[in-house]
């Protein structure tokens, strides 16, 4: 039998119903900070069903020495875009909420990520449940600094959100086994946001990873490697 679909405000009642993933009417249209969805604190990333529809709400606390307002916009921008898709013939959508711009939405208390924009060159990077740290900019292997342009930098941060809003691994090695992902030195056939940070956005085989170990409630790094029936279904057997 069908369970019958719930209405927001029972839906955003408490957390246990968040962890839970009660399904839900859930207009992906529908202005992305509900008022419902702070009765209570949600958890900082919150995923919602109904029988169409994945909406993610993830919940920011975006600052730094980088954090100006196109910045801003381009870190909800990225992980807006690049993580919205189609998975199990539902509509994928993310609502990114950065609560530092929103206070008179958001309680003082909910639970987020914290994005650190520094304006300036290295290496970014996003840590299982938080925190991550943009950089502006990078510089190469001849010791050059460049600048990212703003589709790069949307790109980044949603290969980034992936680490601390879904726990997800990398899926690229370096060009040696690595045994930290568990993933071999050759993994050219490997598509994956999680792989490429600045050409490709989210893949059946993230979504895989995602909903089938409901990631966003996981305390630690999710592996690829740890689900050989969803790399193998994806790439085949010895291509990973």
């Amino acid at each position: 039998m069908t369970q019958p679909a719930l209405s927001l405000d029972q839906v955003y009642k408490t957390a246990t119903q968040w962890r839970d993933n009660a399904t839900a009417n859930v207009n992906p249209r529908r202005n992305p900070y509900p008022a419902d969805l702070y009765k209570t604190n949600a958890p900082p990333v919150v995923v919602v069903q109904s029988p169409t529809n994945i909406v993610v709400y993830a919940h920011l606390d975006i600052s730094g020495t980088g954090a100006t307002t196109a910045n801003r916009q381009a870190v909800v921008d990225g992980i807006r875009d690049r993580w919205a898709g189609t998975y199990d013939n539902k509509t994928v959508s993310v609502r990114t909420i950065d609560v530092s711009t929103n206070k008179s939405i958001v309680p003082s208390n909910q639970p987020s990520i914290g994005v650190n924009i520094i304006d300036g060159y290295g290496t970014s990077t996003g840590w299982a449940g938080g925190p991550m740290t943009l950089y502006t900019g990078w510089t190469d292997k001849a010791g050059v600094n460049h600048s990212y342009t703003s589709r790069q930098f949307q790109q980044m941060a949603a290969h980034e959100f992936g680490h601390s809003g879904f726990n997800l691994k990398d899926t690229y090695t370096d060009g040696h086994p690595n045994p930290d992902t568990g993933l071999a030195t050759t993994n050219s056939q490997i598509v994956s946001i999680m792989r490429d940070p600045f050409t490709t956005r989210a893949q059946q085989v993230d979504y895989d990873m995602i909903f089938q170990n409901r990631s966003w409630e996981s305390s630690s790094y999710i592996h690829y490697s740890s689900r050989p029936d969803i790399m193998d279904a994806h790439f085949g057997a010895g291509n990973w």
